[in-house]
């Protein structure tokens, strides 16, 4: 196995890495570009006789194997410098380094390599910004007009209603709300229902499914089609799983319908789903907890936010 992944040392991590660092699939792939444009970097480099020459004689798949595995750790920071020149933010290189790191500790490992050339090598600081949210009244706006007798009156608008309300209140990622499966509602009475979300990591927490949530959800399960798929939000033309995209898709539409504030989004509904909590009084560890942040320190963000501007807009997140 180890001679294979000398070979083919991208192939192997994609096969191997997932399962030992248990990463889900949409890690995996943003992993596998960012890797793939290392390597594309490491190969185009001029002036870089070494690697040039090594590249250029061994081609294919053994070039790609000789680019990484004899990477150095000038030649990162070399390439996190050439990032920094084209404009990207602190917090996507830094993504591409963390997707460096993974793959250099797989490596070393599997004894590919000695040492990983990111040993040393360090993260851009990334200043800390108040993340962008919706107002009580956009909130309002949106589930009023998501939730209308007029748009409810199609499959597709008691879905989206649902997508909505289920980002709203209850805060999840994009990604977990199209992996939301049924085997992940908790029923255990009228009025306590719960949901089973499998966050990032393969990370489980349990957190409530409020009413106003789980009604949009019922009303659009009542008519959603039947399929082999266990995914609650469906594609309604190939009844397959929806993909993320279609969801940014969705509230690209319902913002430019709207004319809301900020721009829509789901990490936007998140946010406002965070803040919204933060500024009716909820312990931040209540919030950090229904987040399924790893880190208290990336829930505080929302305490430097100014309450006095929007407390005493709605008693409630959903009651009148």
């Amino acid at each position: 196995m180890k001679e294979q992944w000398l070979q083919d040392p991208l192939a192997g991590y994609e096969e191997n890495a997932r399962h030992l660092f248990s990463y889900p699939d949409s890690t995996m792939h943003e992993y596998g570009l960012d890797l793939r444009r290392f390597v594309a970097w490491l190969r185009e480099r001029t002036g870089d006789a070494e690697a040039g020459a090594k590249t250029a004689e061994a081609g294919g798949k053994a070039a790609e194997s000789v680019a990484l595995l004899s990477c150095t750790r000038e030649k990162v920071e070399d390439y996190i410098a050439c990032l920094s020149s084209e404009g990207l933010r602190a917090t996507t290189i830094n993504r591409k380094i963390y997707s460096l790191n993974s793959f250099y500790v797989w490596a070393v490992h599997h004894q590919l390599m000695p040492a990983s050339p990111l040993v040393g090598v360090r993260k851009l600081k990334i200043a800390r910004r108040i993340p962008k949210f919706l107002t009580f009244e956009d909130i309002e706006k949106l589930l009023t007009y998501s939730g209308s007798i007029k748009q409810t009156s199609t499959i597709r608008g008691k879905q989206i209603h649902a997508m909505m309300s289920i980002l709203y209140y209850l805060g999840i990622r994009r990604e977990e709300l199209v992996n939301m499966e049924y085997s992940h509602i908790e029923k255990i009475s009228d009025s306590e229902i719960y949901l089973h979300v499998f966050g990032k990591g393969d990370k489980q927490r349990l957190i409530p499914f409020p009413p106003p949530a789980f009604e949009a959800y019922q009303a659009y399960n009542r008519f959603r089609p039947e399929c082999a798929t266990p995914k609650i939000f469906i594609n309604l033309k190939t009844r397959q799983p929806m993909s993320k995209f279609a969801v940014n898709s969705v509230c690209d539409r319902l913002h430019k319908r709207l004319k809301m504030s900020k721009k829509l989004s789901p990490h936007v509904m998140r946010h406002s789903f965070a803040t919204h909590l933060h500024l009716k009084g909820q312990p931040i560890e209540h919030i950090n907890a229904l987040l399924g942040h790893s880190s208290m320190n990336t829930t505080l963000i929302y305490v430097s936010i100014d309450a006095g501007k929007l407390r005493g807009s709605v008693e409630h997140l959903y009651k009148k």
